[in-house]
């Protein structure tokens, strides 16, 4: 038997009914999360898209960048809110997630927790997508480049079956999830980060 911390609970008690026209992006605000080139992707493409809301969660050594991009270009549904720690409550209402680390995706504990609580996902990084964490029914993949993300979230936000790649990224996740390849990805990444 796997033992999935969180995941099981999570999904259930998220109800895609309450889920709101919002796209997130919540990581540490560092080069290899790329959260200043996300800032400027989500000020491009919120003009396009009244209806939604872009909401940007960190804290970071590159926060006066992010917050510099969000307020410069006046964007008013384009929002900087720094850390938060209920994080929970703006995923369960939450429609797509962005996720554009550097290195690999996984495990990003922020990734598990939008796919827990059913977020359409938008992964970008340069080393190669990881059918762990997204497939054609729950989001997108997407290079490390401010033109690449900008396509992919443009696909979700026109998506009509967004709801229902919201509803799989739950379903994916826990049919994928191992907590032992979680063990080992997460043993050897910050290995690797503490040897740099």
């Amino acid at each position: 038997m796997r033992t999935r911390p969180f995941v099981d609970a999570c999904v259930a008690d998220c109800d895609i009914s309450e889920k709101g026209k919002t796209v997130v992006f919540a990581h540490r605000l560092t080069p290899k999360k790329n959260p200043v080139m996300v800032a400027k992707v989500f000020v491009r493409v919120a003009s396009d898209y009244p209806d939604w809301e872009f909401l940007i969660f960190g804290d970071g050594q590159l926060s006066a960048e992010v917050r510099e991009v969000v307020e410069t270009a006046r964007a008013g549904k384009v929002r900087f809110l720094g850390y938060s720690e209920n994080l929970r409550s703006v995923l369960e209402r939450s429609l797509i997630f962005v996720s554009a680390i550097s290195v690999s995706n996984y495990p990003s504990q922020s990734v598990f927790e939008a796919l827990a609580y059913k977020n359409a996902i938008l992964l970008a990084d340069d080393v190669g997508q990881d059918e762990r964490l997204v497939c054609k029914n729950n989001g997108h993949n997407a290079f490390i480049t401010e033109d690449s993300i900008e396509a992919g979230l443009r696909e979700l936000l026109d998506d009509e079956m967004i709801l229902g790649k919201a509803e799989n990224s739950a379903k994916f996740l826990v049919s994928n999830y191992s907590i032992n390849d979680y063990m080992d990805e997460a043993v050897s990444f910050y290995a690797q980060d503490t040897a740099q």
